[in-house]
């Protein structure tokens, strides 16, 4: 439960060490490559377009999903509370 003016995360991200930093660009750099391989080389077209989809939205993110109103007749309304 949530406490009105309290943070849920008082203590922020823990800082990472500088050998927790490279050994995280290093194995994000080689999926990267592996991913982008499968795109390239899969014999599967799924697997190829599954793994070029994920690259793609990694670099130009996810396309928009418009929210269609099912019923003209009345007013898309969303309420935030």
């Amino acid at each position: 439960m949530f406490v009105k003016g309290k943070s849920g995360n008082a203590g922020g991200r823990p800082v990472m060490s500088e050998e927790e930093k490279k050994f995280l660009d290093a194995a994000a750099a080689k999926a990267m490559k592996t991913i982008s391989s499968i795109a390239e080389k899969s014999k599967s077209d799924k697997v190829r377009l599954s793994a070029a989809i994920w690259l793609a939205e990694r670099k130009y993110g996810k396309a928009v999903q418009p929210i269609a109103n099912e019923n003209e007749n009345h007013p898309f309304i969303v309420k935030v509370i």
